[in-house]
């Protein structure tokens, strides 16, 4: 059964669009879509096969007048697991403390085309999607949450963008991972969170 993707999979932000990427899509993008060849190859390669199994959603942004892509993100259903008990107090209303896992949503996969890195058009794809998810609770997740690549950079990116990395610095400078997972706090974009 194949059902066409309805318009609430398509949102408009500022001068910004997100939708689903399709086939077409994908034979069109060059090789050299973004800066890292893991993401170029995952988009070009897997990334149809990973959503076909139902792993992830594939959404292109857009500039919204001239539809050209500007960036391809791969998402996911996530849990986030507190590992610190004062982020778990801090980031969870009293009455759900009592919670092992909270919802959320992964970015799984978040390439920006290379001509447009470093000029903020990642920052403002991050802000799309943080406004898609609040926009008539599109899921009912309070977090999103990433694994980012363990680069500098990458991290420094995540945090600009009011990432925090789940485990403690102490945690983190230890480990020699790949990637390190970090989380967005949905609720705190609303004046008042709801308890």
């Amino acid at each position: 059964m194949t059902a066409p993707d309805s318009l609430r999979n398509v949102f408009e932000w500022d001068d910004l669009v997100i939708c689903p990427l399709t086939t077409e899509d994908v034979a069109e993008l060059p090789l050299d879509f973004c800066t890292d060849d893991d993401l170029n190859d995952f988009f070009k390669s897997d990334c149809l096969i990973y959503e076909r199994g139902l792993w992830v959603k594939n959404y292109k942004v857009l500039y919204k007048e001239s539809h050209v892509v500007l960036g391809l993100v791969s998402l996911l259903n996530d849990a986030l697991r507190f590992q610190a008990k004062a982020q778990k107090r801090k980031f969870t209303p009293h009455l759900k403390n009592w919670m092992e896992s909270h919802p959320a949503m992964m970015v799984g996969r978040f390439a920006i085309r290379k001509e447009l890195s470093g000029k903020g058009i990642g920052s403002k794809a991050l802000n799309l999607l943080k406004a898609f998810f609040l926009d008539a609770n599109r899921t009912g997740c309070r977090f999103l949450t990433v694994d980012a690549y363990n680069h500098p950079q990458v991290i420094a990116f995540y945090q600009r963008n009011g990432f925090v990395p789940i485990r403690t610095e102490a945690a983190l400078a230890s480990e020699d991972a790949r990637t390190v997972s970090m989380f967005f706090p949905l609720f705190t974009l609303f004046e008042t969170p709801a308890t």
